[in-house]
């Protein structure tokens, strides 16, 4: 089946939207689309499953968060090395993100210029990766395991590691970010 006939069976099967899907949405379902269609596009000749594409890359249009970098040199200072707030390693900036304690997709305006409160510098060894998707979680001012199972042995020692470290970016302003965090992050995976 084409892709065009398989749009036009989409959209007879679709009712009508009064409004328009969310961004988030509609990325979802073009993604979604794409997967499909590239199982039943044929491969070449040589199975190579790429061959079916005629380009590799495509032209998007997307939302930008416009204080990326000016939250990122705030919090890294410009500096050289500083500090994962998480597993307390000296690291080169590069190897740190600029986190979100409360996922900044949840925050509020206010909220999200709230930047001494709910940013924390994270490694991308693990910890900002942990953290995100709700193994590790924050608990009066020590990591703690998050309500997500470890799905190997290798992610268990990753959290078991920092089990118990204070963390640095804990304190009276930041711990209502870090329990909404902690209570909420089952439930946005």
């Amino acid at each position: 089946m084409g892709r065009r006939v398989l749009l036009r069976v989409v959209r007879a099967k679709v009712p009508t939207l009064k409004q328009l899907p969310s961004e988030d949405l509609t990325s979802r379902i073009v993604e979604r689309l794409s997967a499909v269609l590239s199982e039943l596009v044929p491969a070449t000749v040589n199975n190579d499953p790429l061959g079916a594409l005629a380009e590799l890359d495509s032209v998007r249009t997307a939302k930008v968060r416009l204080e990326q970098g000016i939250l990122r040199n705030l919090l890294l200072k410009k500096g050289h090395f500083a500090e994962c707030d998480i597993c307390g390693e000296r690291l080169p900036t590069d190897l740190l993100v600029a986190a979100h304690i409360k996922r900044r997709a949840n925050c509020t305006d206010s909220e999200r210029r709230a930047y001494k409160s709910n940013l924390m510098e994270a490694c991308v060894f693990g910890c900002d990766g942990l953290f995100e998707r709700g193994y590790l979680v924050v608990d009066k001012g020590r990591v703690a395991r998050g309500p997500r199972k470890a799905p190997s042995p290798a992610v268990e020692r990753k959290i078991s590691a920092l089990r118990g470290r204070p963390c640095a970016r804990w304190n009276a302003q930041s711990k209502k970010f870090f329990t909404w965090h902690r209570l909420n992050v089952s439930r946005l995976r």
